[in-house]
């Protein structure tokens, strides 16, 4: 019990840490949880193309905990925020940018770092996606340590399909290549010194 709360403490400094460099170093747009603390969760707009950034680091339960409707990779709050923010882009925007930190293209896999290891949730949103015919969605994403692109083909993760998008991943950067997650329909490059670039013509 001890350890369990000492690691829980350890935790929430090192995230409460991270989050205050975040806000004093990188430029970003005005951060929904506020400008002193919490996730770092945000949204933008350019052009007709709307941007949702998630936090899937600050909320997220332990990688180990069970998966089941408890386990939560964006927390509550965060995850409602997400949701209403796809409803309004829906209608609102020709395009909508999820940019996500983590692999969403995974197979299940008890206490994966990806969304493997949180696939209740993962399909609560994709099932989500899928009823409200959120259509124009597609996510950019990283810690995969490779450049990689699928189609849709393989991210469809609802109950009853329609709930895919296109994911590319982009990338090592000046990072040791390799690969996580997948498939991808288009593959993958595990090469180091790799960036992508989205291009929208509107």
């Amino acid at each position: 019990h001890n350890r369990s709360v000492v690691g829980r403490d350890a935790r929430q400094w090192y995230d409460d840490a991270v989050q205050q460099v975040y806000r004093e170093h990188v430029p970003h747009y005005p951060l929904v949880a506020g400008a002193e603390s919490g996730p770092i969760y945000q949204a933008f707009t350019v052009g007709r193309v709307r941007f949702l950034l998630t936090d899937t680091r600050s909320e997220r339960d332990p990688a180990t905990d069970v998966d089941n409707a408890e386990k939560s990779m964006l927390g509550d709050v965060q995850k409602a925020w997400l949701k209403q923010e796809m409803l309004s882009a829906r209608d609102t925007a020709a395009a909508i940018v999820w940019i996500n930190s983590g692999p969403w293209i995974d197979g299940a896999s008890v206490g994966a770092d990806t969304w493997g290891g949180y696939t209740t949730e993962r399909r609560e949103l994709a099932d989500f996606i899928a009823a409200n015919g959120i259509d124009t969605l597609f996510m950019l994403s990283g810690d995969a340590h490779s450049i990689a692109i699928d189609d849709g083909t393989n991210s469809d993760f609802s109950t009853s399909g329609g709930g895919g998008f296109p994911v590319f991943h982009a990338a090592p950067l000046d990072k040791r290549g390799g690969t996580k997650g997948g498939p991808y329909s288009e593959g993958t490059s595990a090469e180091s010194g790799q960036f992508g670039l989205v291009t929208v013509n509107d």
